[in-house]
Parts: structure tokens; sequence; C-alpha cells
């Protein structure tokens, strides 16, 4: 991981070097109007704490993760630019004093 001109970017690279993934930070603005109206509805109730856009070594289509929390869970979604989902996945929050 490592910050460039102010942003978060995060370089995924496999044991042999090869390049698989890269993570920017991106502001909610930039995420496309398509995905938003999605998670607006599927997560109501949810608050956007992060906000990435993901490039892949395979040169697969840009995507979008989302980071959402409520006072229970944590959720991570991507979703195609179209606004698609694709994947998602769930933890509990930590309890505070525990």
């Amino acid at each position: 991981e490592f910050n460039l001109n102010k942003i978060d970017i995060a370089a995924k690279f496999d044991a042999t070097g090869a390049w698989l993934e890269t993570e920017t930070t991106i502001a909610l603005r930039e995420v496309p109007l398509a995905i938003r109206d999605k998670f607006a509805n599927q997560f109501a109730g949810y608050k956007v704490v992060e906000t990435q856009s993901v490039q892949r070594g395979d040169g697969s289509e840009l995507i979008y993760e989302i980071h959402f929390e409520n006072s229970k869970e944590v959720v991570k979604a991507q979703f195609r630019p179209d606004g698609k989902g694709l994947e998602r996945s769930a933890k509990a929050k930590a309890t505070k004093g525990k």
C-alpha cells in the first residue's frame, strides 16, 4: 500500500511478482450513477465508509468496491460499472469492551 498525490493505493502481486490488482481510493462522486442508485436501494440505512476502483491484472473491466456499515455489520460489495452486483461479504462489527 502507498499514497500517491494524497490518494491511497494498494497494489497486489502473487508470489512470482505478477500483478494481480490495484485498488485506488476514490470519492463517492466518482462512482458511476448506476452503482450509486443500486446501493442506495440495496443498502438503505447503511453508511458508505470507503469507495474504491479496482483494476485487475487479467485485463477485465474496472470494478468498484464499496464498504458500508450500520450498527451491526460491515459489508464489502463489488459492482460492475453498469451497477450489476458482483461479490459481497459481511462481518459483524466488534462490540466495544470485548
